[in-house]
């Protein structure tokens, strides 16, 4: 059963690097592949096919990680305003493009509000896959 694991592990990783590599044009294979490949590295961590001193039950329930905590609530309003912050941003940018460019606030605004849900996301998502690879 390990073997197999890990060998599905390698072949999803595989595939995921050839869809990034080859789907470049297209955003979407691209971040499909970027996901097989994480998917494939964690049926390899799994998979313990390594297994420690002829461990012949290393695929039990404790070889898969428990969620334990999560980010916070904090985290995830945080998330929502900067995303909410962001698309009021962009909506005042465009309306601004709409009647040509006559105000500068609107794109430093857009551009403070991105690169705020851009952190913010950031560190859910490195929160969740910490959390994920931990183990």
């Amino acid at each position: 059963m390990r073997y197999g694991v890990y060998g599905l592990g390698i072949v999803i990783g595989l595939l995921g690097l050839a869809a990034a590599f080859f789907g470049l044009d297209d955003p979407l294979i691209r971040s499909i592949g970027i996901l097989m490949c994480l998917g494939g590295a964690y049926l390899l961590k799994i998979s313990k096919a390594h297994g420690r001193n002829g461990d012949r039950n290393s695929l039990s329930k404790s070889s898969i990680p428990v969620s334990g905590s999560r980010p916070g609530r904090l985290t995830w309003v945080l998330g929502a305003a900067s995303l909410a912050v962001s698309l009021g941003s962009f909506f005042l940018m465009n309306d601004d493009a709409l009647h040509g460019y006559h105000h500068t606030w609107t794109l430093y605004a857009f551009v403070l509000s991105g690169t705020l849900f851009m952190v913010v996301s950031a560190c859910i998502v490195a929160m969740l896959l910490w959390k994920l690879f931990k183990h």
